[in-house]
């Protein structure tokens, strides 16, 4: 089993909390990076129905996830292999890939749907996509080992035959023993360019949209977006809700992190007082 531990975060969904965070930890690589694409999921104007909370890449294990790992691969020597099950639906052939990389000392995010992660309060009642990482295989019993600290303060097993039906889509990661290379400032400049181009810092401000606008133009329906009355836990509408108010502090976060690091690097001309 790979020496990887889970870690407490408050503002996190499940990606970031059971991804982002212990890959970062354990290649040495700053996790900050990986928050900066909340930008993109957050403050890039949606047009259907009026309404941010429409975005569908609010929602949980969003393959949209995966650009937020690319930028690390912008700021380091680091890089890993995606498998989407619509592609590659050898159930089999995964599995075995999926074992061949923890044995090469490099762990794997798996996102799948929850109803059958047996440790979920909801494990077998409600369909929900979820990400974990797996980190240790046990061949005897056909289970993986996996870091859950989203839904449970233990480490989980999952048994092969569920991740064949369950997975949606994986990311194998690099081994450990490759080199990583420190991130440089003209390496950040091109990552905070290629995110946020040549907005302005009045068009930057006003890209934080207004959460007020957004829950007023939000239309509930019920078919859509879950029974948000009779259980809080199954509406799509809050846990939407959830990620935007999460994904906005983390982002902020990250730009606070990196003008405290680098105070050369122009934040999109983001001036110190509005920081």
């Amino acid at each position: 089993m790979l020496n990887i531990k889970g870690i407490a975060h408050e503002t996190m969904d499940c990606f970031d909390k059971n991804v982002v965070l212990p890959v970062a930890d354990y290649y040495g690589m700053d996790y900050f990076y990986a928050l900066l694409y909340a930008y993109k999921v957050c403050y890039t104007p949606v047009q259907e129905n009026n309404s941010l909370l429409r975005n569908s890449l609010l929602d949980f294990g969003s393959k949209s996830r995966r650009e937020s790992i690319d930028i690390w691969k912008m700021a380091y020597n680091f890089d890993y292999e995606w498998i989407d099950k619509k592609e590659n639906g050898n159930g089999d052939v995964v599995i075995q890939r999926i074992v061949e990389n923890i044995m090469n000392s490099a762990p794997v995010c798996l996102v799948l749907d929850s109803y059958y992660c047996n440790w979920n309060e909801y494990y077998l009642r409600l369909h929900v996509r979820h990400s974990l990482l797996l980190i240790g295989v046990d061949s005897d019993n056909s289970e993986f080992v996996c870091i859950d600290t989203y839904l449970s303060n233990k480490v989980q097993r999952i048994d092969f035959d569920i991740v064949k039906i369950a997975y949606e889509w994986t990311i194998l990661f690099q081994g450990k023993n490759l080199a990583i290379y420190e991130s440089s400032e003209e390496k950040d400049k091109g990552i905070l360019s290629s995110l946020y181009g040549d907005l302005s810092v009045s068009e930057f401000i006003s890209a934080f949209y207004d959460l007020k606008r957004d829950i007023i133009s939000y239309q509930y329906n019920g078919d859509k977006d879950g029974q948000l009355y009779n259980d809080v836990n199954q509406s799509i509408f809050l846990s939407r809700l959830t990620a935007l108010g999460w994904s906005r502090q983390n982002f902020a976060d990250a730009i606070v992190h990196f003008f405290q690091k680098k105070r050369s690097v122009d934040l999109v001309g983001i001036p110190e007082d509005l920081i």
